[in-house]
């Protein structure tokens, strides 16, 4: 946490920017997430009998729900009745300036973030409270204009873009004809101002294609990649999950599938995966992995049974994470609300009964079937 303490208060994404350019961003991360995994260790460590955490000091923040595309693999469930109510800009100012205290990093993430026209003014705000912001996005809309309004922000830690495969197959999964060429626009700008970094998720869908995946990344100027596990969840986990917790199956808003089988045998992974990194190599590349132990563990989490293997831990217990109406919840799946930011402190809501007998109910039963996939899960 060292490491990130000193790029996110004094340099943001200028000097990740800058190490990539040297080939030495690679190094870096390795680093940092070594440092990362201890500490999370350490605070697990430390957690008391009765789960009262500190407040948390990274917040991702959902500021809308609402998204312009509309992506085969993506895990979300669409309900139109999250796009509606979201929080005003002025709500926004109100509740990071007096109810949401010590953060020190933002990730915005969506849904699709610059589908909100004040999303420039939203990160300025956060620039002139010193808080280095991490943007998710799918690139089609960072055009000159947006890229230009961002330019003029300091606090930009990195924007991830998510692309799954060359341009026929993303354009595919993502159901557009011109999705990749936007995002293709996007990085290429976007690039020449921030430090950019690019995910695709591996699925049924581009498992043959992993090392086109690399060049396409290569084309566009990058000099690494992240390969994410696809998540998969079926109507078991959540009943199962239900159950556990005790909240109705409607507090998981996740987009369920027949089965959890990633539809392609082991050996085809690791052939891909082989495949990449080489091509990677060929082209003084690094691939990176969510979960960051994929490659030592890939058939654990392959196979799904990471919680069999022993003891695992939630890093997105240290998380803080409200959504574009203010709730407080958990993470991406577990979308319960433990109050909301516009009514109470968040520090009240992190240590309310019904927030700390949730994490004892999580940790108490190994985490859930529907974290086996999950980028924060660990095993102890």
């Amino acid at each position: 946490m060292f490491l990130e303490g000193i790029i996110n208060r004094r340099f943001g994404g200028t000097l990740l920017k800058g190490l990539a350019r040297l080939g030495a961003y690679n190094t870096v991360r390795r680093q940092f997430i070594r440092c990362s995994r201890f500490e999370s260790r350490r605070a697990f460590g430390k957690i008391a009998k009765d789960y009262v955490l500190a407040p948390p000091s990274n917040i991702v923040f959902e500021p809308t729900y609402r998204c312009n595309l509309r992506c085969s693999m993506c895990y979300q469930e669409r309900n139109a009745d999250l796009t509606s109510n979201e929080l005003s800009i002025e709500e926004i100012k109100s509740i990071f300036a007096s109810r949401v205290k010590g953060v020190r990093k933002v990730s915005l993430i969506g849904g699709e973030v610059f589908m909100r026209k004040d999303v420039f003014e939203m990160i300025g705000f956060f620039d002139s409270m010193k808080v280095p912001v991490h943007i998710t996005t799918n690139g089609t809309l960072l055009n000159e204009e947006v890229c230009g309004k961002l330019s003029m922000l300091s606090n930009i830690q990195a924007i991830g873009v998510s692309i799954d495969g060359p341009e026929d197959l993303h354009n595919r999964m993502r159901n557009w004809d011109h999705a990749f060429e936007r995002a293709a626009r996007g990085i290429k700008l976007a690039r020449k101002r921030f430090f950019v970094f690019m995910v695709a998720v591996i699925s049924d869908e581009n498992i043959r294609r992993l090392s086109e995946i690399v060049d396409t990344a290569h084309g566009l100027g990058l000099d690494n990649l992240i390969l994410e596990f696809e998540r998969k969840y079926t109507g078991q986990d959540l009943r199962e999950a239900s159950e556990v917790l005790g909240f109705p199956e409607s507090d998981f808003k996740l987009r369920i599938s027949e089965s959890k089988d990633a539809g392609y045998p082991f050996a085809l992974l690791m052939e891909g995966i082989k495949a990449a990194e080489e091509r990677a190599g060929s082209l003084g590349m690094r691939i990176f992995y969510l979960p960051d132990d994929f490659t030592s563990s890939a058939e654990t989490h392959y196979s799904k049974n990471n919680r069999s293997k022993g003891s695992c831990f939630c890093r997105s217990i240290f998380k803080g994470r409200i959504d574009s109406r203010g709730n407080v919840f958990h993470c991406y799946a577990i979308r319960r609300s433990f109050g909301s930011v516009l009514e109470k402190p968040l520090y009240d809501i992190w240590n309310s009964p019904e927030y700390t007998g949730f994490r004892r109910r999580l940790m108490d039963n190994n985490l859930l079937s529907l974290c086996e996939t999950c980028l924060y899960m660990e095993r102890i």
